[in-house]
């Protein structure tokens, strides 16, 4: 999964600097970028062996043993995603 991001992130680096050329803005390659490498994540989440708190600034311990989805306020990885990801719009909202 970490190499079908980081191709998502090149083509899209390269959209961005060939924008005059393909006469787009530099926003829409970013935000498909941004989207789509937001939903690879999300589809492997569970591959991933670790995960960074970004409220805590610290690693979350134990990541690869949580569930999925958790149950009645359980700790789950895809609790961890949502609040990432929350965070990361929360800041991108600000500007």
């Amino acid at each position: 999964m970490e190499l079908i991001i980081v191709i998502i992130f090149i083509l899209g680096y390269l959209a961005i600097t060939l924008e005059h050329s393909l006469k787009i803005d530099k926003l829409i390659p970013a935000l498909l970028m941004m989207a789509l490498a937001w939903a690879c994540v999300a589809i492997g989440i569970d591959g991933f062996e670790n995960w960074f708190d970004s409220g805590n600034h610290e690693m979350v311990k134990d990541f690869a043993n949580l569930p999925l989805e958790g149950h009645h306020g359980e700790a789950s990885k895809m609790e961890w995603f949502e609040s990432t990801l929350l965070i990361i719009l929360e800041k991108l909202a600000k500007y």
